[in-house]
């Protein structure tokens, strides 16, 4: 009970116990699963992870059930993974949210020590590794043989402490990869809040399964603390940057826009983990994007085509 009413008194927008277990379990992941290394195949090529590998976890508050996780890497670029990362949290359902995770160890991790822990596995002796992002510390506990798997991460969020414990793994390999042209495709927008305007890109970062593409659109920086809502990622079915996850909302629009008078566009809507929503005004032919509109506080935040 006492966890039950933690969950649905501590809300401030972006910052719900909901999001902030999809947000620190985004940098907990990246955290940790790009120090899988290379290892050897029977013909002595060097092989990484690959797209389709799927881990799957326990994620636990004050150490008692409170959740699962699935993280699937559904696409790369030469520098990173493109993640897909999804939750079932009790009382609140089925979660799901986009991330990248580089491939090397991300900026600011350290390697604090090893320690024997419990594993699916056996007990194992794991290398200790930490990385502060956003305010939070999450210590996660890696495999030290040539598949590294992330066994337990912990961190606290709002006074809670929060883990997160592997269930089991599918990996899969690969031994080379080249990216598509359409990796750095980028579109410049103009955010229009409080009053004030920003520029902003939206970039095509990553090539995925079955065709599609993850792009980012950023919306960093210009609103502070809790409110930063950081880059918001998306699988899409176009490096133009419509998410996939979104759905068509009636026929063909006329709306005014910045630098290409009025432009027939069909209207895009989606809801990001609940508390998020979104539309994308799109040129149906070109796949463009020629505004974007994010809200979930009442005042969006309006990107327009530049």
């Amino acid at each position: 009970m006492e966890l039950k009413n933690k969950m649905k008194t501590d809300r401030s927008g972006i910052s719900t116990i909901l999001i902030a277990v999809v947000v620190i379990v985004v940098i907990a992941v990246a955290a940790a699963a790009a120090y899988v290394v290379l290892t050897g195949n029977d013909e002595g090529e060097k092989e990484i992870i690959a797209p389709g590998t799927v881990l799957e976890y326990d994620l636990l508050a004050f150490d008692m059930p409170l959740g699962t996780m699935e993280v699937e890497y559904i696409g790369q670029s030469a520098d990173l993974y493109f993640i897909k990362i999804t939750q079932s949290v009790q009382g609140i359902g089925e979660t799901s949210a986009y991330s990248v995770d580089p491939k090397g160890v991300p900026d600011g991790a350290k390697k604090t020590g090893t320690a024997q822990i419990d594993t699916i596995l056996g007990k194992k002796t794991a290398d200790v590794w930490e990385l502060t992002e956003r305010g939070v510390t999450v210590k996660t506990y890696v495999d030290q043989s040539n598949l590294v798997l992330t066994y337990r991460q912990e961190w606290t969020e709002g006074g809670m402490p929060l883990s997160i414990e592997l269930t089991k793994y599918e990996p899969k390999w690969q031994t080379s990869y080249e990216e598509s042209e359409d990796i750095g495709t980028e579109y410049t927008y103009v955010i229009s809040y409080g009053g004030y305007s920003y520029d902003r890109k939206m970039i095509c970062i990553a090539d995925c399964l079955g065709g599609k593409y993850g792009v980012s659109y950023d919306l960093s920086n210009f609103r502070e603390g809790d409110d930063d809502l950081g880059i918001l990622y998306f699988l899409s079915n176009y490096p133009e940057g419509l998410p996939s996850d979104a759905t068509k909302v009636g026929g063909i629009i006329s709306i005014g826009t910045l630098n290409y008078g009025n432009k027939q566009v069909e209207k895009w809507s989606m809801s990001i983990a609940g508390v998020l929503d979104a539309s994308f005004y799109c040129d149906p032919t070109t796949h463009v994007v020629y505004r974007a509109v994010f809200d979930e506080t009442g005042t969006p935040i309006t990107f327009d085509l530049e």
